[in-house]
């Protein structure tokens, strides 16, 4: 999940950049790109290589890799007007280049969420590592509400709510994160992991 942890990185400093420096083409454009095109498509691709055998997980970062080019290459040769705008805001670009941004989104999202709710239910089914069915339904949820967010600015054209569930939906992956991994199982965490610390497992 490394390219997703980058673009997220990535997404937010441009989008502060954007409020408080004002617009250019070349930084709305990358915005665009790591920010609404790239980075779910990214996190579930990360979620894929968990849950799928490796060559077949290669594969589709291969496709993934390619479709990323020619996204950055529609992005950054398409001619917008930004002169307008005071602030980050939908509508400037394409329809092709949206059509582009809700295929991957959607491909991250079910991947996000659909391999997160899978692993739920296998660690539930097996009865092993319980505090990993917590962390993984936290991981969706917490995958569900940028999604949820990008819709409705979409629809509304305000993107007051996206800001504040995208990053509602960054805390809580995190916290699913934290609440999952064994590194941080032996410190006591009374909001991730209870009022009990977790035995590391191997």
């Amino acid at each position: 999940m490394v390219p997703g942890a980058v673009d997220i990185r990535l997404k937010l400093r441009l989008g502060i950049r954007c409020q408080h420096s004002g617009i250019s083409e070349a930084v709305y454009k990358t915005w665009y790109l790591f920010g609404a095109i790239l980075v779910a498509a990214w996190l579930g691709m990360g979620t894929l290589y968990l849950l799928l055998k490796r060559g077949v997980a290669n594969i589709i970062m291969v496709v993934l890799a390619m479709v990323s080019i020619f996204a950055a290459f529609k992005v950054y040769t398409v001619s917008i007007d930004v002169g307008g705008l005071t602030g980050l805001a939908t509508g400037i670009m394409p329809g092709g280049i949206v059509a582009l941004t809700v295929i991957l989104n959607i491909f991250g999202t079910l991947a996000l969420v659909g391999g997160a709710l899978y692993s739920a239910w296998f660690f539930w089914r097996n009865r092993t590592m319980k505090h990993r069915v917590l962390s993984n339904i936290l991981i969706a949820f917490g995958a569900i509400l940028p999604a949820m967010g990008g819709t409705s600015m979409r629809l509304s054209g305000d993107m007051t709510l996206f800001y504040f569930m995208e990053m509602a939906g960054i805390v809580i992956i995190f916290i699913g994160f934290l609440r999952s991994n064994e590194v941080f199982g032996v410190a006591w965490f009374p909001l991730i992991h209870g009022f009990s610390k977790i035995e590391t497992r191997r």
